[in-house]
């Protein structure tokens, strides 16, 4: 009787891992293309101010109040971004770096302002050196995003909520 025990718990425990093995547990959204997308349009945005600024490096148009257009627009677009990664169950990585990446936008944005209110002439403008930190963190940012996405399209497992 006790070997007939054995074998009918061996039989229900494979069953379970049979039946448990073909469920699939989601611990994240899934792969999304237009946040791919968006997040991609960002960093070409920010690429494109980057480059702006070099070249107008010691002209009245390096000043913040001449760059006031790009920042509105970036936050704009971060902001629809945060509203569509936001639709997704399961995509708080996602929402988090999306924040993160708003807060280096910030960090820029407040910089380049400062040094408007408080320098004079060509100091005004933000050299290379200075603004490399927030831009590297702006990119990061955007990487870190569409390395996550392309995770989700290969299905690699990721923890997450």
């Amino acid at each position: 009787m006790l070997h007939g025990r054995h074998i009918a718990g061996t039989v229900a425990a494979s069953m379970a891992a049979l039946l448990l093995g073909a469920c699939t547990v989601t611990l994240m959204a899934p792969y999304d293309s237009k946040t791919e997308q968006m997040v991609s349009a960002l960093q070409s945005s920010f690429s494109a101010e980057r480059q702006a600024l070099l070249y107008s490096y010691g002209t009245p148009d390096c000043v913040y109040s001449r760059q006031t257009g790009f920042y509105q627009k970036a936050h704009a677009d971060i902001e629809d971004l945060r509203v569509h990664v936001g639709v997704f169950a399961k995509n708080a990585q996602t929402i988090e770096m999306v924040g993160l990446l708003d807060s280096s936008l910030s960090a820029l944005e407040a910089q380049h302002k400062r040094r408007e209110e408080t320098r004079q002439g060509p100091e005004q403008c933000m050299s290379a050196q200075i603004m490399e930190p927030d831009f590297n963190g702006l990119a990061q940012s955007t990487g870190a995003i569409l390395m996550l996405e392309q995770a989700k399209q290969r299905g690699v497992p990721l923890g997450g909520n």
